[in-house]
């Protein structure tokens, strides 16, 4: 079993060489995500041994656009998933923030 610590694009070319697990998984993309999906590669969102990190998933780049934030598609606290439905429409960051 291979298991690479990477993120981003690094962590795109980690799943398509093959590897069974990314740790962190920071900044991976929705295609990444999906390609994850497809070939079972495991995630370990650890961040120090114990805690696990709460995550985010936007449609679309923050670092491009930082209210890209706006447009959350899931949220993952404490390693469980949060729902993000709301009477009017979708929870915005501050909400799951505080």
């Amino acid at each position: 079993k291979v298991t690479a610590h990477s993120g981003g694009k690094s962590a795109h070319r980690a799943v398509v060489a093959g590897v069974d697990c990314l740790e962190h998984g920071t900044m991976i993309s929705d295609e990444t995500i999906k390609l994850m999906a497809e070939k079972g590669t495991f995630l370990c969102p650890t961040v120090e041994q114990g805690k696990l990190a709460d995550l985010i998933v936007v449609e679309e780049n923050p670092p491009e656009n930082i209210s890209n934030l706006r447009k959350l598609k899931m949220v993952f606290k404490d390693g469980k998933p949060v729902n993000l439905a709301r009477d009017e429409g979708q929870a915005s960051f501050w909400e799951l923030y505080f």
